[in-house]
């Protein structure tokens, strides 16, 4: 799902990993029941794995949706602050339940019951194949019947109070953010990254707007490590269908903190 903007950093000479978690794709859940599903969970298991890896630096976490919140705490982390460079928030929710998901405890509630619904023998079946073309059209895809299930669940594990405070510590830090959004995003509203940009210490004249994929605001400074980019007819699968426009913007991000980081070296 993720080729199209991996593939322009790869050629660029970025090293691009993909993770599948814990019940999503073809990734199986740990037969022991512990993994929780919540984005502090999924924020931990890829903790694991840049440990497991023995990563040292790491340029940008990118995440999509429900993703920017695990991405979020991922960066946030005491072992991964100091390493991380730059997060990229893609159609991401915010700090308040957005209007698809509101009034957010009536959501909450009917997330846990198809949930658990799902889980009995037969009526589950049934269940999940009878909803599975509403959630399809949702966005809530899966390559399994059942990670379509933990969509729908883990959209129910939203942690607004928790993100508030990551958007806090990554801001003091001075963390390198770039906020993706469309303005045709029928999931989420443009006003919720304008907020989450905002947090993150994006300033007004540092956004990039596109149109008709061109982009009609002037270039960003290279010393602007947070910047925003709104896409004009964008929706909420904006990494795919403008792959171009994240991947220009993403790879120009990078070049930034490079050059940063170089200044730092020649000046110490």
């Amino acid at each position: 799902m993720f080729k199209k903007m991996a593939v322009p950093l790869v050629e660029q000479g970025y090293r691009v990993i993909l993770p599948n978690l814990p019940g999503m794709g073809w990734t199986p859940l740990p037969e022991s029941g512990c993994y929780d599903h919540t984005f502090q969970h999924k924020a931990a298991v890829v903790e694991g794995l840049i440990k497991a890896l023995g990563i040292e630096e790491i340029m940008m976490i990118c995440g999509h949706s429900m993703g920017v919140h695990a991405v979020a705490h991922l960066a946030a982390l005491p072992s991964v602050i100091n390493i991380c460079r730059s997060v990229c928030f893609l159609a991401g929710p915010g700090v308040n339940p957005h209007k698809r998901v509101s009034p957010w405890l009536v959501y909450k509630y009917a997330c846990y019951t198809y949930y658990w619904l799902c889980c009995i023998p037969l009526l589950g079946s049934g269940l999940m194949y009878a909803t599975s073309p509403i959630f399809s059209a949702a966005g809530l895809r899966g390559k399994t019947a059942m990670s379509q299930v933990n969509s729908v669940y883990e959209s129910a594990l939203f942690d607004w109070e928790e993100f508030e405070r990551d958007l806090e510590v990554l801001r003091d830090k001075g963390m390198g953010a770039l906020v993706v959004h469309g303005d045709n995003d029928w999931f989420i509203q443009l006003d919720i990254a304008e907020d989450n940009a905002r947090r993150l210490g994006v300033k007004p004249e540092n956004y990039a707007i596109y149109k008709d994929g061109s982009r009609i605001t002037d270039d960003i400074e290279d010393s602007v490590l947070q910047r925003a980019v709104i896409v004009e007819g964008g929706d909420h699968f904006i990494f795919m269908k403008h792959a171009d426009i994240l991947t220009r913007e993403q790879i120009s991000l990078l070049e930034a903190i490079q050059q940063r980081q170089q200044r730092d070296i020649n000046s110490s």
